[in-house]
């Protein structure tokens, strides 16, 4: 059922948020049989750019996309980037490259050893493998028969298997499945494309096959601007669309699914946060909770080495989403890796390299650093939650001090790793160094 309240404007469950946690969330409640209300700010995924795996970089800063500004810092130099973040039935797994990476076994039983019970590799794993459908089949690391169908290229573009050919020639491991034993190496990405060549979003894999139970509501562009509270429980939610303001009831729980920066925004706005810094904004405090908008996590993605292709650079094909090789390495003395460098298949540049080498003609690719163990943390703003407040979209968020790895990864990892990969993939008569 889509877009129409129950007379009671009353469930057992709210999810604030469809995206990838909030559509799994929701299809699973309602195979419960309690009623269950899903909420979105943005419309339907039906968008050509959803559905082709082969453009999904057209939905980045466009129109499905919050393209939310990141307060500028002097430890990035000041330089003023946007977060993307998807506004749209499935959210983020509906607007970016359709690459199925589960993590590193150490990062789960990492926070198992700090506290997080159930959150070990052991225990995610099986989660992981009754949501998969490789094409490999199961085995003790992957699963099949899941909704999410995951498969490598079918017919990798000629940059991809020269890529991982060179990352051999350098001495990394060539791994087979690179969501195998995550170990540092090279290989094809793991891409969440169906058989009929369509993106596999969340929405598509656990929500819109629930949503003929009658028991499930999904509002769609609905912007759910408060928590309502009895006490310091959470009994309902205040929703606004169009200009009508409505209060639905929740019997036993709501559920925060909004992302990194809208459940933190929504919680502070209700009341949920640090006091004294609510207090200074007129918001009525019911819990102090000093932690809320803090500990903001990211990874950088650092774009601008960019390489001609000798010739006229092959079509991509398209069932492929232009991201179809990958490496993980250790920038540092560990084995522990850190840096992921991931082959586009399409130019990729920054503003600053934009304006300084020119843009990149057609016939290019891009070797691209991320860094995928930030140990810097930014915040959601609380001065922002006031602006929030009053048009309903999300706040500024500050990446804060990215800058500790991220110099590290352009000193080392863009000038040595990169350009030895460079240097190998040339000899094998592909690319020209363009900017780096």
């Amino acid at each position: 059922m889509t877009n129409v309240l129950n007379e009671e404007k009353r469930y057992d469950f709210i999810v604030v948020g469809a995206g990838a946690a909030g559509s799994v969330l929701a299809g699973e409640l309602s195979a419960s049989g309690a009623q269950v209300l899903v909420i979105e700010s943005g419309g339907p995924d039906e968008a050509s750019t959803i559905a082709n795996p082969s453009v999904w970089f057209y939905n980045v800063g466009g129109p499905l996309d919050y393209h939310l500004p990141v307060a500028p810092s002097p430890r990035l130099n000041n330089r003023k980037l946007n977060m993307a973040l998807g506004h749209v039935l499935g959210g983020g797994s509906s607007i970016n490259a359709m690459v199925w990476t589960r993590g590193m076994q150490r990062d789960y039983d990492g926070w198992a050893k700090n506290g997080a019970k159930g959150w070990a590799f052991a225990d995610v794993l099986p989660v992981f493998k009754s949501q998969e459908d490789w094409e490999g089949g199961a085995n003790a690391w992957r699963g099949a028969g899941g909704p999410i169908h995951i498969r490598r290229p079918k017919n990798p573009h000629p940059t991809a298997p020269a890529f991982i050919e060179a990352a051999r020639e350098m001495g990394m491991p060539i791994l087979d499945d690179v969501n195998g034993p995550m170990v540092p190496g090279a290989g094809y990405i793991n891409m969440n494309i169906a058989a009929d060549e369509t993106r596999v979003s969340a929405a598509r894999a656990f929500l819109r096959p629930a949503l003929s139970r009658p028991n499930l509501t999904l509002l769609l562009n609905t912007n759910v601007v408060k928590l309502n509270f009895k006490g310091t429980r959470c009994v309902g939610v205040k929703i606004m669309k169009g200009r009508s303001v409505t209060d639905i009831t929740a019997d036993k729980e709501v559920i925060l699914a909004a992302g990194a920066i809208n459940s933190p925004r929504l919680l502070m706005l209700s009341g949920v946060g640090e006091a004294k810094a609510l207090r200074s904004l007129a918001i009525d405090v019911v819990e102090n909770l000093p932690g809320v908008g803090e500990n903001l996590q990211d990874h950088v993605v650092v774009s601008g080495v960019v390489f001609k292709y000798k010739g006229k650079m092959p079509d991509r094909p398209a069932d492929s989403n232009a991201v179809e090789a990958e490496a993980y390495l250790s920038s540092g003395p560990s084995s522990d890796t850190d840096i992921n460098l991931v082959l586009l298949q399409l130019p990729n540049v920054t503003p600053e390299a934009a304006a300084r080498f020119g843009e990149p003609p057609t016939d290019t690719f891009t070797i691209t650093p991320a860094l995928v163990q930030p140990t810097s943390r930014g915040t959601v703003r609380e001065l922002e939650i006031v602006r929030a407040a009053l048009d309903y979209r999300p706040p500024t968020s500050e990446a804060a001090a990215l800058q500790i790895r991220l110099r590290h990864i352009l000193r080392h990892t863009q000038k040595r790793q990169s350009r030895q990969v460079i240097e190998h993939l040339a000899s094998r008569r592909i690319p020209v160094l363009l900017a780096g």
